[in-house]
């Protein structure tokens, strides 16, 4: 599990919710990590990107007085991936993001 933690714990250093973030994905199981590295890797989007709109999602979910977890976040970045059909990742994954806190907010 070291393996698959190390790469996102050194992309995570210098985000705003560095703590958080590092707590986070220091709970997941082994199972939830292999998936969330599938899906970068599946996507037009580097590790780094991702974890710039988890930062992101933070201070936006921060400035709204609510908790969601890391499970959720990750699900609802990749509905909107899959929402804004931008497969050549032209678009930074937090700019997509915006767009759809924007649009729709959280359920």
């Amino acid at each position: 599990m070291e393996k698959l933690i190390e790469p996102i714990l050194q992309e995570i250093i210098g985000l705003t919710h560095e703590g958080t973030l590092r707590n986070e994905f220091q709970a997941m199981t082994g199972e939830w990590l292999t998936g969330f590295i599938r899906e970068v890797d599946q996507s037009p989007h580097s590790l780094k990107d991702w974890l710039i709109a988890h930062d992101s999602f933070l201070s936006w979910i921060k400035t709204q007085g609510r908790s969601i977890s890391l499970q959720r976040r990750q699900e609802y970045l990749c509905c909107c991936l899959e929402g804004m059909k931008d497969p050549a990742g032209s678009l930074p994954l937090e700019s997509i993001l915006i767009y759809f806190l924007g649009q729709n907010g959280v359920e």
